[in-house]
């Protein structure tokens, strides 16, 4: 049955799938289009709608992504409007895909250009933070002007599929989106990308899939043949298939790079592939560049070598002719000496004369080929410092920014730092004079570039003891990262307040609000947590004074600070005052994000502070029972930011799926809160580089193990509550081993007197007396020390007295 949709004459059926099908059709003002109706089973709908989003307005000049022009997801069935791409034939639309032409392109010679423009296609959709998900022939379209673009991204084997048939997709697949699609929300999507474009190249340029060739070849839709129908789907047979066999050799004639990038697609191993297509195609560009300047030395480097041997041919000839005329001078008698002499001095002559030319045609000769030399290697030189002067320009942004890059999240600039710290490697082996005068600035700059990965260690390696090199914004950049996990020496803050003030401009400002920031971490650290409130609170409108170029800058920094001053203030005790500057934050974060003339970028920042920030004010309002407000709260904050690549972002989002989980517990929705404790422990099982980042981690999440082990015992799953408990306790004590700012040892102690006491109460409903007292009497410790740091606080009295009251039992 067709579909209607308001507007739109629909016309015949040119394509089906299991997710759903394709018409051709006519819009409003009589462009040809193509509608296509989802199967509601087997797409996710909130995916496709944010692909749509991300996509909305993008313009692709070249190779790229079909446009969605419309989309209809609330109507039944849902419905995408794109451009048409197809060709009439007989009077019948045939869709102008790769699938429809395969057999012209399968193992010819026009396959490796067609491989490139579809990692160009692809790289574009990472760009815009897409991932494909469901690469095939039949998905990759040819434009009447030839460009190649990619359509029917985000559907096919993804997260959130209840029912999903055979589809071709599935042998261009990688084994963990073969066994895991909801692995798409960590983004793992941009390397399963990798590697099926990784298959596909493969297919196009040998004929044949690198793995399983056998079993897919009958399976596969035959070249022209847009679907096969009656095969079953098997996703993890699949995949159980593929670890098995090793990649097939190489039969034809290839580019030895190219084949190089192609078996790194193809790693069954996801961390040893391209990040996403954006490096592999600025690899793919790099390693061009590479091949083309050694072919252009080689030419010149042949030359050369003919232009020395020809020399070394002539002096042998002269020589040979000098001795033929000695040998026929001895020959002849003495009445013919004078003629014989004469005839050396023309032969001498002549010689002279030969050997003058070709010197003269030899000089000429390694002049031009000097010249060519040095236009080459000036040519490949000019590259480099080109590269390094865009990316230079980069560290600036990146000296007082998290990720103030200007890339999208997904994608990251990991890539480009490693381009950039080769390109620093490749200058710091260099000989000559000039590299010699310039090493010591590299070394500054590789600092910089240290400091952007977020390695101070390695930053104060690269330029020993004179940090002073860094200048002030670096210096500064390196005494912020320090001061999250030590004190600033008098030294370094006062050398960096000396060169903040030489940058010139409104950015001199910031740098000493920064430094600040430092000096403030550093009175926390010795324990002046009241001088380092108040200094905070000065500073915080200080902040508010300072020049911006950018809307929503100031309010970044200033939500910055308040955070801050929020942590000392709960790290100190003080619970209310932390969430009054909570509360604060979020109103003003609200305010900001509905501003007008906001960046994406600045956009995207202030929503992962407001997410940040409502984290501990949701947990605040759930310790004081304001269920509706923390549930209100962090469903906000989810709904904001669903997904972040930000590590930091991630523990909160964590921390919002724990707070909706103990909202559920309290009202007896066991099977639910288990759900969101078990999605919030997911975006915290990988550890994280920074020591201060992990270390909140590992707190958060001995924290949602807590709330599971009560879950658990609620549901009457006591050996299973004890166990998931203890673990939470092991990584509570562990933090107890060293001391830190975040989290403090008051908030640790807090969480293991509660935590013990729980799991005593477990043990004592099982009657496990020896367990309860061991868990006693570390609930007792706490509370103790609790009492020793505030002995007036009622809720550290209470605990102590009903922990005693037990272990007396």
């Amino acid at each position: 049955m067709k579909p209607t949709l308001p507007g739109y004459q629909i016309g015949e059926l040119i394509g089906e799938g299991v997710c759903g099908r394709v018409w051709a059709a006519e819009d409003p003002v009589g462009n040809a289009v193509a509608v296509r109706t989802l199967n509601a089973l087997s797409v996710n709908l909130d995916l496709v709608r944010e692909v749509g989003r991300r996509l909305h307005g993008v313009t692709v000049e070249g190779h790229g992504p079909i446009p969605i022009w419309l989309q209809a997801l609330d109507l039944k069935p849902a419905m995408e409007v794109t451009p048409l791409i197809a060709d009439e034939v007989e009077e019948k639309v045939i869709p102008r895909n790769l699938q429809a032409r395969l057999s012209d392109y399968l193992a010819t010679g026009e396959a490796q250009a067609v491989v490139k423009c579809l990692a160009k296609a692809l790289a574009s959709l990472h760009r815009h933070q897409v991932v494909h998900g469901n690469l095939k022939p039949g998905n990759v379209f040819i434009s009447e002007e030839g460009r190649i673009l990619v359509g029917d991204y985000g559907l096919g084997w993804m997260p959130g599929i209840d029912v999903l048939g055979f589809s071709d997709a599935l042998l261009y697949m990688s084994p963990e989106q073969l066994r895991e699609p909801s692995g798409f929300y960590r983004e793992a999507g941009y390397r399963w990308d990798v590697f099926s474009f990784g298959v596909l190249a493969y297919r196009l340029l040998e004929g044949k899939f690198p793995r399983c060739h056998e079993s897919f070849e009958d399976v596969a839709p035959a070249p022209g043949v847009l679907h096969k129908e009656g095969i079953e789907a098997d996703y993890a047979g699949v995949a159980e298939e593929l670890l098995k066999e090793e990649i097939r050799p190489w039969e034809g004639e290839h580019d030895e790079a190219l084949k190089a990038i192609i078996e790194r697609c193809l790693s069954l191993d996801p961390e040893a592939r391209f990040r996403d297509m954006v490096e592999l195609c600025e690899v793919w560009e790099r390693e061009t560049l590479i091949a083309r300047h050694a072919a252009e030395m080689e030419v010149v480097a042949r030359k050369l070598r003919v232009g020395r041997r020809w020399k070394r041919s002539l002096g042998w000839g002269l020589a040979a002719s000098l001795a033929a005329g000695a040998g026929a001078g001895i020959g002849w008698g003495v009445r013919e000496h004078q003629m014989a002499s004469k005839l050396d001095v023309e032969i001498l002559a002549k010689s002279a004369a030969q050997k003058a030319k070709s010197e003269a045609v030899d000089a000429r000769e390694e002049a031009t080929i000097a010249k060519d030399v040095a236009e080459s290697e000036l040519e490949q030189a000019q590259l480099d410092l080109k590269e390094l002067a865009t990316s230079r320009e980069k560290l600036l942004d990146w000296a007082l920014s998290e990720g103030g890059d200007g890339l999208p999240t997904l994608i990251g600039r990991d890539g480009r730092l490693d381009l950039l710290d080769k390109h620093y490697q490749k200058l710091a082996q260099s000989q000559g004079s000039l590299a010699k005068r310039w090493q010591e600035q590299w070394q500054a700059e590789r600092a910089l570039l240290a400091l952007a990965r977020d390695e101070p260690e390695e930053a104060r390696d690269f330029v020993s003891n004179e940090v002073s090199r860094l200048g002030g914004i670096g210096l500064t950049r390196l005494l912020l990262k320090e001061s999250g996990s030590k004190e600033a020496s008098r030294e370094d803050l006062a050398l960096a307040r000396s060169l903040a003030k030489k940058v010139n401009g409104p950015q001199s400002a910031w740098l000493q609000a920064a430094l600040d920031l430092v000096e403030v971490r550093s009175l926390e650290r010795n324990g002046q947590k009241a001088r380092s409130l108040r200094l905070l609170s000065e500073l915080a409108a200080k902040v508010g004074k300072l020049p911006s170029s950018e809307p929503g800058t100031i309010s970044l920094w200033r939500t910055q600070l308040q955070r801050e001053a929020a942590d000392v203030a709960e790290g100190a005790g003080r619970e209310e005052l932390a969430a009054e500057f909570r509360q604060e934050m979020v109103n003003d974060l609200r305010n900001e994000l509905g501003a007008k003339g906001l960046s994406e970028n600045i956009k995207k920042e202030l929503a992962e502070q407001f997410v940040i920030a409502a984290e501990g004010l949701a947990e605040q309002n759930y310790s004081r029972g304001e269920l509706a407000k923390a549930r209100a709260l962090s469903l906000e904050s989810l709904k904001l930011i669903p997904e972040s690549a930000h590590s930091r972002v991630q523990i909160a989002l964590a921390v919002h799926h724990a707070v909706i989980g103990g909202c559920e517990r309290e009202n007896g929705q066991t099977e639910a809160a288990r759900e969101s404790l078990q999605a919030g422990l997911s975006l915290l099982e990988e550890p994280r580089k920074d020591a201060a980042e992990e270390r909140w981690r590992l707190y958060r999440l001995g924290i949602l193990k807590w709330q599971l082990s009560g879950v658990l015992g609620q549901s009457d799953k006591p050996e299973e509550e004890l166990a998931v408990g203890q673990e939470a306790l092991e990584m509570m004590r562990g933090l107890l081993e060293e001391s830190s700012l975040r989290p403090s040892a008051i908030q640790v102690h807090h969480v293991i007197g509660y935590l013990s006491g729980d799991l005593a109460q477990a043990c004592e409903t099982a009657k496990k007396k020896q367990e309860r007292d061991e868990f006693l009497d570390d609930a007792i410790e706490s509370w103790k020390f609790l009492r020793a740091a505030d002995p007036e606080e009622p809720e550290y009295v209470a605990g102590l007295a009903w922990c005693e009251r037990l272990r007396k039992k």
